[in-house]
């Protein structure tokens, strides 16, 4: 099996394709260079022996400067002169293509590669695909049909449940319906839409939760999984920046919610990225947000403000008043505080215990469900 130096990649999970392959027992024969392989480095390593010749993608990173590589046009005309099947691995299997989706970086097609006159194509059934995790192997029928004959593609074979999402996503991928896709419906979502689903979020945060400083503020997302390392989108956010907590607290407990809230920290303030969070979930974020800023809120004003300057204030009018009991009228109002806000705190603290327990029960009677069920059916 021939393949280039520079395309010997490491994949999600620290898998690298040089150490796959060579526990597959393949003979591998590296041509050329990690940054340059040229197609008379291909023809040189052709033996009598040779059986594949393999093209992988680099779908994960990207190489620039003093770099070269033949295309997938010239590499197949070369082996199929030499009766050699040639194999492109393309990894993020983008069928739309991402110029469609308003990204600039081209990213090649299984059609396309097929087009040029690979053999077979190899790319995900999620990432681009949008669909579940899946490898997905096309091309000519007759060494596809070989390889459903290798025994290790019955253990390595998708499960019905795969298979039907897998259907469903094909079907929308063909109908040219992919807004129904979440992964490609996120990617298409116009700038000026985020922005106005942005000003309808500020302007209900400003409203009801004056403990934040809440403005739109820009950002840059990414496709990631595995794909479009160069490509950035122009992207919308929501800027929060607490007044009564830091932004570590705040993002730790928005992220402890049921569901969670997910927003990272940049330039000293808690942003969510509207490119990440589907239209529907607006007013989830937004709630959760608001009961953050509120709990915050009162637990500051109860430890630092309100009640310190109360107590302060009456405990002083006793004493000017009365000249007796004052002391005693001090540490009753300061107990008082103290004990709702340890009541607040508590509060909070089962709450958010009991949606863990909830979660918990709710995956345990799951696993015992399936587990008795497989006790009948054995």
């Amino acid at each position: 099996m021939i393949i280039s130096r520079g395309e010997l990649v490491q994949i999600g999970g620290g898998f690298r394709i040089g150490e796959i392959l060579e526990a597959s027992s393949a003979q591998v024969r590296e041509v050329g260079a990690t940054n340059k392989t040229r197609l008379e480095d291909y023809r040189r390593a052709i033996r009598k022996e040779t059986a594949l010749i393999l093209k992988v993608h680099r779908s994960n990173f990207s190489m620039s400067g003093f770099v070269e590589s033949p295309s997938s046009e010239e590499i197949s005309a070369l082996a199929h002169r030499r009766r050699i099947p040639f194999v492109e691995d393309l990894g993020s299997g983008a069928v739309v293509t991402t110029e469609e989706l308003g990204i600039a970086d081209h990213e090649p097609t299984p059609a396309e590669a097929l087009k040029s006159g690979v053999d077979l194509v190899c790319f995900s059934g999620d990432k681009l695909f949008g669909g579940p995790q899946a490898g997905i192997i096309a091309g000519k029928k007759r060494l596809v049909a070989a390889l459903k004959r290798e025994p290790l593609f019955r253990a390595l074979r998708c499960d019905k449940l795969c298979l039907a999402a897998l259907q469903s996503t094909v079907d929308l991928q063909f109908n040219h319906a992919t807004a129904g896709i979440p992964a490609l419906a996120l990617l298409q979502i116009p700038e000026d839409e985020l922005r106005a689903r942005a000003a309808e979020i500020c302007d209900q945060l400003s409203k009801k939760c004056t403990s934040l400083q809440i403005a739109i503020g820009r950002g840059a997302a990414k496709a990631g999984g595995g794909t479009l390392p160069k490509s950035t989108m122009p992207s919308v956010t929501i800027d929060i920046v607490p007044k009564n907590s830091s932004l570590a607290d705040f993002a730790a407990t928005l992220r402890a919610w049921n569901p969670p809230v997910i927003g990272y920290i940049a330039g000293n303030r808690f942003k969510l990225d509207l490119h990440t969070i589907f239209p529907q979930q607006d007013a989830s974020s937004f709630r959760r947000s608001s009961q953050r800023a509120r709990s915050d809120h009162s637990a500051f004003h109860y430890r630092h403000g309100r009640s310190r300057r109360s107590w302060q204030k009456r405990a002083g009018e006793s004493a000017h008043g009365n000249g007796s009991g004052s002391f005693a009228g001090r540490k009753e109002e300061k107990d008082h505080h103290r004990s709702r806000l340890r009541r607040i705190e508590s509060d909070r603290a089962e709450r958010q215990q009991n949606s863990r327990r909830h979660c918990g029960c709710t995956w345990s009677r799951r696993f015992r469900t399936e587990h008795d069920r497989g006790r009948r059916l054995n």
